[in-house]
């Protein structure tokens, strides 16, 4: 691994009284299809679950963060993404090693981690929302060959 295809991410608690802070280096790709997918998925954000009857339901924020947090360490946390980078736009018009394969493989890897979750317990129709807005992601990138 070359040291500029990783970057630096920190993650945090949901409670601010606590100062725990951890960070993890993870390939500079991954990090772009987490925060254009962040961008993607940010308005459909909610901090409570939708109605059963919703025509299209709402993507609970709690779970969202699950999914990108268990993304990056491997493993379910009670830790947060904090987004620090502000640059992240220059940073991917400079990426030169950026691959719709790759990204693809990024992207299933979110899916099999709401599959994953969803086993888990009572949140279940809340990651299967979530894997919706993911396999609407990945409809939109084979159909218009971007997904920002």
């Amino acid at each position: 691994m070359e040291k500029s295809n990783l970057i630096t991410v920190s993650l945090g608690p949901t409670s601010t009284a606590k100062r725990l802070l951890l960070k993890r280096q993870i390939f500079l790709l991954d990090y772009f299809i987490l925060e254009i997918l962040h961008h993607y998925v940010h308005e459909f954000l909610t901090k409570t679950r939708s109605a059963i009857t919703a025509s299209k339901p709402l993507l609970v924020e709690s779970i969202w963060q699950h999914i990108l947090t268990r993304f990056i360490l491997g493993e379910c946390s009670p830790l947060v993404l904090i987004t620090t980078n502000s640059n992240t736009n220059s940073m991917i018009k400079e990426c030169q090693n950026w691959s719709d394969e790759q990204a693809c493989k990024t992207l299933q890897r979110l899916l099999e981690i709401t599959v994953q979750c969803a086993d888990h317990g009572p949140d279940s129709i809340d990651y299967a929302h979530a894997n919706e807005y993911l396999v609407l992601a990945l409809q939109q990138m084979a159909t218009i060959g971007s997904l920002y």
